[in-house]
């Protein structure tokens, strides 16, 4: 069942009174009713209402509807789940129910407990009629959470070659623009997701430029200044990317109890560009054995790849040759895998003569060797 995801913080801490019921103290062991009131995993719920089990620092915001499930137990971890229970909220939340009974098949475990609109300190009081002396208490800090790109700029249109590595850094900040030492979640998406992501891999993070780039999906703690950052390296080649952009999102992370979408994110929007020709290489139709003025018989065929060894299409190579030959055509573009070919005919001379394949841009260039007998 789908339900609604909510931005913002939670100091939580749970609180249990021990003491007796209407026949006075119940010791442990002794299962003569329930000792505190543990606070648990509602499970699934209708739809617009959150679960997952509220812990310190649980990340909650304000406006946001949370199924809550309050057991009696006792000091042996029995569970009581036939009696009434009082529930109360200060600060500015609400409560669907102020008394929860099984009477009638109800649950009276659970109730949802709406949070206040307002940023601010709310407490969630449970009691049990039966045995006054028990009840379970929840402190909550409703805080709304927002992630900041602080380098580069997320105002900034970046712009990213295949593997190439940037330095990211996000800020997790309260409503009011304070710092909020959490952890944050990096991930890329292409833009348009069709047909960019026929490319694969948006990129991925790790920790350090050292360290092998990872998923597209990584988490990583902030420091107490709520800053996180990692390295964060392009796609691994461009293949058709042209007009294709990387999203890359940086949101306050899952919560230890599985609460997703805590807050929103910090945001780069990167074009994806072709990495430049750092080298050609001779890829077939060298040294080969031919007569004066013939054309070989193998097509000459130049790869051009960037520092990454990654073919980069769409290179204009100019070819050349020694000795009275000509390549045709003069000029050709790597395709697809970033392989371009021509014709050599070779000049009248006998012995060694020579063809070259040229980048425009770069100049980079490899030489390829005919014999003629």
């Amino acid at each position: 069942m789908t339900r609604l995801r909510i931005t913002a913080v939670a100091a939580l801490v749970g609180t249990w009174a021990c003491g007796g019921g209407t026949g006075g103290p119940v010791s442990p062991g002794q299962g003569g009713g329930p000792t505190r009131i543990v606070f648990q995993d509602p499970g699934t719920g209708p739809p617009n209402d959150l679960v997952g089990p509220f812990e310190d620092s649980v990340p909650v915001a304000p406006g946001g509807r949370y199924l809550v499930r309050a057991v009696p137990m006792d000091a042996a971890g029995t569970a009581y789940n036939q009696l009434t229970l009082d529930w109360a909220v200060a600060g500015g939340g609400s409560l669907d129910h102020a008394v929860t009974s099984p009477a009638g098949g109800g649950d009276a475990t659970l109730n949802a407990w709406s949070i206040g609109v307002k940023e601010g300190v709310e407490s969630l009081t449970v009691t049990l009629p039966a045995y006054p002396a028990v009840q379970g208490r929840l402190h909550v800090q409703a805080l709304f959470l927002h992630g900041v790109a602080v380098s580069p700029s997320g105002a900034s249109l970046l712009t990213v070659a295949p593997r190439e590595q940037m330095s990211l850094t996000a800020q997790i900040q309260t409503g009011t623009g304070k710092p909020f030492p959490w952890s944050v979640t990096f991930v890329t998406t292409y833009v348009p997701s069709y047909p960019c992501n026929n490319m694969g891999v948006a990129g991925g993070f790790a920790a350090t430029s050292s360290a092998p780039a990872g998923p597209a999906t990584f988490t990583t703690p902030t420091d107490g200044q709520g800053n996180a950052t990692v390295v964060y390296t392009g796609p691994p080649n461009y293949l058709g990317a042209a007009g294709c952009q990387i999203s890359i999102n940086a949101v306050p992370a899952v919560s230890p109890g599985g609460i997703e979408n805590l807050g929103a994110p910090a945001n780069w929007l990167a074009n994806v560009i072709q990495a430049m020709p750092a080298q050609v290489v001779p890829l077939g139709g060298g040294d080969q054995v031919t007569t004066p003025g013939s054309t070989l018989p193998i097509p000459l065929v130049a790869l051009v790849e960037d520092s990454f060894g990654s073919p980069i299409p769409g290179v204009t190579v100019s070819w050349s040759a020694s000795s009275g030959g000509t390549v045709s055509p003069a000029s050709t573009v790597t395709d697809a895998v970033g392989e371009a070919a021509a014709s050599w005919t070779v000049g009248p001379a006998s012995g060694s003569q020579t063809a070259t394949a040229t980048t425009t841009p770069g100049g980079f260039s490899a030489t390829f060797t005919a014999t003629v007998l």
